[in-house]
This record gives structure tokens, sequence and C-alpha cells, in this order.
């Protein structure tokens, strides 16, 4: 008889990252240490998203992919999309209307660009790509594409997610200015598009392949032993490139890949029974949207009383809400006349 295999760490590790998230949008150690907020907030905790990534197409390849299965995952994240947007509507109207300083049809436009292609509220671009990934495999599949032409695709992919990102700098100095341009007139943000999942969906795809094998590449102890020197690898480079100046922004890094293969490759593999799994994956969806509403309200808050949050405070302020948005949640699902408020995660 097969075993089931339970997958608790998995969901441990993605509420974890879900806080690392909400580090990265407060700058959580901006105000005591902008060394530390670069190389943790902006270095380490920038894993969180690829390993989302990696997890759901791990789970989702775990099995026999369908064209049914597909429209039905398809469906599911419309679904959390639809929920949350409705939600941050009055925040997404204030940011794609109101801030910006160009006529209301060009914002318009870009607004519908951005349901396709990027975000239209803030984080949606996840669920974007995480429906753009699952077809793009599925059609992949379906074609017997040669996986060396995927993993070709997927690695060109991810190194100009990361060249316009964590070495958006160079951009000028190797002349690829127009090209990237044109890029991001179709993109808007190739770092935080449809394209981004690519190629840890990739990665989920191959683990998923490797746990129905059971033939993983490398024993435990030494996937953590590279995982610490990965991450050793990652803090340099996002030192290097801060201080040499080469990031236009901090979303993407050639060693977010390696560290994420071997975080995943550890966590997927751990047998540990955690109480209450299905409560940390519902809390770390919860945290991961609801926190862009939470340091929002900060900014109003600053604006309106002409002060200046620390960015811890902020940080531990905008986790304590999510933590009591994310029970209220809980409570309320349990009720008749709310029974809804599960499309939310």
């Amino acid at each position: 008889m097969e075993i089931k295999r339970n997958y608790d760490m998995l969901d441990l590790v993605k509420l974890i990252s879900s806080i690392f998230v909400i580090s990265i949008h407060s700058n959580a150690l901006r105000t005591i240490s902008p060394l530390a907020n670069s190389l943790v907030c902006n270095g380490i905790a920038r894993l969180a998203v690829p390993f989302f990534f990696t997890c759901s197409a791990f789970l989702f390849f775990k099995s026999k992919t369908t064209k049914e299965k597909t429209i039905a995952y398809s469906r599911r994240i419309l679904t959390l999309y639809l929920s949350w947007f409705v939600v941050m509507l009055p925040i997404t109207v204030y940011d794609r209307f109101i801030v910006p300083d160009k006529p209301f049809l060009r914002n318009l436009l870009t607004f519908f660009q951005s349901i396709f292609l990027s975000s239209t509220f803030s984080g949606s671009w996840f669920l974007t790509s995480c429906i753009f990934c699952v077809w793009l495999f599925f059609f992949i599949e379906k074609r017997k594409i040669p996986r060396a032409a995927v993993i070709g695709l997927c690695c060109a992919a991810y190194l100009f997610c990361c060249l316009s990102s964590g070495y958006g700098n160079l951009i000028p100095k190797i002349e690829l200015s127009g090209v990237y341009e044109a890029y991001r007139a179709l993109f808007l943000s190739p770092y935080t598009s449809i394209i981004v999942g690519a190629s840890y969906f990739a990665l989920g795809k191959h683990f998923a392949e490797c746990e129905r094998k059971n033939s993983f590449f490398l024993s435990v102890k030494s996937t953590a032993v590279c995982l610490f020197a990965s991450v050793l690898l990652l803090l340099g480079e996002v030192y290097f490139c801060k201080k040499l100046s080469l990031s236009a922004t901090t979303d993407c890094y050639l060693m977010l890949f390696p560290c994420n293969a071997f975080l995943f490759s550890l966590a997927a593999r751990s047998k540990a029974k955690i109480k209450n799994a299905l409560i940390l994956r519902k809390t770390s969806t919860v945290f991961f949207f609801s926190h862009f509403i939470w340091l929002f309200c900060f900014e109003v808050l600053e604006w309106f009383l002409k002060i200046q949050i620390a960015s811890h405070f902020k940080f531990l302020g905008a986790l304590a809400l999510c933590f009591a948005t994310a029970e209220i949640f809980f409570a309320l699902e349990k009720t008749k006349h709310f029974a809804w408020i599960k499309k939310f995660y």
C-alpha cells in the first residue's frame, strides 16, 4: 500500500515566506541598519516569492496533468484574484488613476494591459503568472517540446529578469536600452510580470518528477550544505550589487534560483508533521495580500499626521494586523453567512 506523504513543512515555510514579504515591502530593518535591510529584506527575504512559485508548481505537477485539472487550477487562482481585487479596488484606483500624472485614457490602457501581463493590484502579478505558467507547461507537455529548449527559454527569461532588476543599471552600459524599453512597453515591469514564474515553475515540475521517482540528486545533508553556501553567495551578490550601484531594483538576483532550489528540496523531503498545517497555508495567503492594505494605511497615517513611522514599527504593526485579519477571516468562515470568505485563500 502506498503511504501518503505529508508536506507540512511546505506550509510552514510558506508562512515564514509571507512574513518575509511583509519585511520586504516595509523595509523592516532600514531604520535600524540600511546594510542589514539590504542583506536580509532585499536578499534572503527575496526567496519568498520563488518558493511560492515552486511550491505551487510542485503540488500541481505531482499528479498527471490534464486539461480539466489545469482549468480547475486556473479557476481557483482567478477566484482568489477577483476576491482580493474587489477588496483592494479603492487602493488600486488611487495608485492607477490618481497618483500617475498621465491622461486618464493612458492610465486606463495601462490598467487593462496589467490585467494580463503584470499587476493590477499589489501582488496580483504572482497570480497572473501562475495561470500563465500552468498553461505554458500544459502546452509544452502536449506539444512535447524538447526539455533542452524549455530549460533554455526559462533560463533566458530568468536572466533577463535579473538583468532588468538586480543588474538593471548595467543595461545602458551594454547597449540593451532599446531592447529593454521595448520589452517594458509590453510587460510594463519585467521583474514583476507573468514571465517571472516560468523558471520557478520548471523547477517545481522537476521536483514533482523527482518525488514520483524518489530520485533526488543530492542527499539531505549535502543539500543543506549547498543551501548554506548559496545563501552566503546570495548575500555577497546583494552586497556587491549595492556597493557597485548595479541594481535598478532588488527583486531578482542570480543566486535566488539555486538558493530556492536547495531550500525547496529540503522542505519537500521533510517528513515533519505540523499541527494545523492547513491553517498555516491559509494564513500565508492572507498575509501575502492583506499586508499591502495595512502598509498603505500606515502611509496614509504618516501623511495625515505629518510624521515618519520607523520601518520596524511598520513591519511589526502590519504583521500584527495581518494576524488579526487572518483570525477574523477564520472565525467568519465558520458562520453560515460568511462561508464565501474562503475564496480569499
